[in-house]
């Protein structure tokens, strides 16, 4: 999290002579901020896709194949739900479940209220439950 503040600081000092006055500078800064939070999250992803990858070719015990495809699929259809949420609800909540931010952290790099994260955050899991019994997925 510390990392992605600095390099949001360091971004934005090297991108600030590109500022057009056209917007607010807290607009400005947000959609920096944002950007680079989704930048993140898409980073930690790929470097935990590599992890898990490296993982799979020396298994630490006996692993029974049809659990492994019941949670593979569940996985899935989870992640489907989550893809269907609107691009707001879906960093809000791969921020803070996928990725562990904090609800202040949060609030702080996205420019919104706390109180905002959080109904958002319920709103948004709560699609996600909605649309996993639509269709019969994992819950």
């Amino acid at each position: 999290m510390e990392d992605t503040r600095q390099e949001i600081l360091i971004e934005l000092y090297l991108k600030l002579k590109n500022f057009r006055f056209e917007s607010s500078f807290k607009t400005y800064l947000y959609r920096l901020a944002r950007n680079r939070a989704i930048d993140t999250i898409r980073k930690k992803a790929r470097e935990r896709k590599k992890i898990s990858a490296f993982g799979k070719t020396m298994p630490d015990k006996y692993i029974d194949p049809e659990e492994e495809i019941i949670k593979n699929e569940e996985r899935r259809s989870i992640l489907d739900a989550v893809f269907v949420l609107e691009e707001s609800d879906r960093v809000l909540l791969l921020m803070k479940d996928a990725e562990g931010f904090s609800i202040r952290s949060i609030s702080e790099s996205m420019g919104i209220p706390e109180g905002t994260v959080k109904s958002r955050l319920h709103r948004a899991r709560a699609r996600v439950v909605t649309m996993l019994r639509y269709r019969g997925g994992a819950l």
